[in-house]
């Protein structure tokens, strides 16, 4: 396969690394934005991957695989992991909140709310623990395109910027294959 195939292929999948609690999972069973996009929705989890032996290495291989076809793929923040894809040329948005002690607040609440167990939900505790570090560790991530989020919007509020941001991205790349 020549290289001008491959780095087309790396342009079939809008992958979104998105921080906790931006609403991956909400977005992911929302129909009504699928039928607007004709794209399959595939919420990668990095639970079902971070405890297990092989990891970042096996959750990569599985984004990988699924971003040979046209989709939308929802990944987390794990730290090296959106920066990798995009080096190898992937398309990979990140969308995170906007920063400050509000925004903690702001994201607790919303982790309060969804984790069984509220305030005392392991990642609720983990997220008030090591916010500043997730935070800081997230902003340097080298992706695509990066979006912040204010304390009321989810990725369903811009969506819509990231898929024309994504059929620019595609176009850039056709113009510089020469095709």
């Amino acid at each position: 396969m020549d290289t001008r195939t491959k780095s087309a292929d790396k342009r079939k999948a809008i992958i979104i690394s998105g921080f906790t609690a931006i609403g991956k999972s909400s977005f992911s069973r929302n129909t009504e934005l699928r039928r607007n996009t004709n794209l399959n929705v595939i919420d990668l989890d990095s639970c079902a991957y971070s405890n297990k032996p092989g990891f970042p290495e096996n959750y990569l291989n599985d984004i990988r695989k699924a971003a040979d076809k046209p989709c939308i793929i929802l990944i987390s923040t794990h730290v090296g992991l959106p920066t990798q894809l995009a080096k190898e040329g992937y398309y990979v948005a990140l969308a995170y909140p906007g920063g400050g002690m509000d925004a903690k607040q702001a994201w607790l609440g919303r982790l309060e709310k969804r984790e069984q167990g509220g305030r005392s939900s392991r990642l609720y505790k983990a997220m008030d623990e090591k916010w500043t570090v997730w935070f800081e560790r997230t902003a340097k991530e080298q992706v695509t395109r990066k979006w912040t989020l204010s304390n009321d919007e989810y990725l369903s509020d811009i969506f819509g910027s990231i898929y024309a941001d994504f059929a620019s991205f595609k176009k850039r790349g056709r113009r510089q294959d020469g095709i």
